[in-house]
């Protein structure tokens, strides 16, 4: 049975020990999934999703600023669509894996309860600046802001280090799946 399944069906100990088994098979083979792994690839993944994901927005805003088709725009309407939930997943996940239980509880409210303001006051932005400087602009901002955002990542993730947090750091048991 594959871990997925056993989480599906609510087997939470059966999941935990499939995915333990096979992080013994892995290091048994030579691949280390500890802590310290963890933690590197956490951040090289997300801080590298940011960059590509900034990248792209940054490109797409060009290339309609220096060659319009509406081909390019329609796809690069699509792929915004995927950046913004790729963001948001990208948030969730490293939100979930640095705070505490107990810090969720009190912290996960709040930054979801924001999420409209910032939804309304985004809009009122972007409707404000577009019509002052044309969309190219606001989408050339918006990767600059996006830019903005890995510093303070790498900064978090280096607070969640000195802390030990994560949930790989927290496991007892020295596995990436147990806590």
């Amino acid at each position: 049975m594959h871990a997925s399944v056993a989480l599906v069906r609510g087997d939470r100990e059966l999941a935990v020990e499939l995915l333990a088994d096979a992080e013994q098979t892995l290091d048994r083979a030579g691949v280390r999934l500890g802590a310290a792994t963890y933690r590197y690839a956490r951040g090289r993944l997300i801080g590298g999703s940011l960059a590509v994901l900034a990248g792209t927005l940054l490109g797409g805003a060009l290339r309609l600023a220096v060659a319009p088709s509406p081909a390019f725009a329609f796809a690069y309407l699509l792929w915004t669509d995927v950046f913004g939930i790729m963001t948001v997943t990208l948030f969730w996940t490293y939100a979930n894996d640095v705070f505490t239980p107990e810090e969720a509880k009190s912290w996960f409210g709040v930054i979801a309860g924001a999420s409209p303001v910032g939804a309304l006051a985004g809009a009122w932005t972007v409707k404000t600046f577009v019509a002052d400087r044309g969309p190219t602009a606001m989408l050339v901002v918006a990767a600059a802001v996006f830019v903005l955002v890995l510093p303070i990542f790498l900064l978090m993730e280096r607070l969640a280090a000195a802390q030990g947090r994560g949930r790989a750091v927290a496991a007892s048991s020295g596995s990436a799946w147990a806590e």
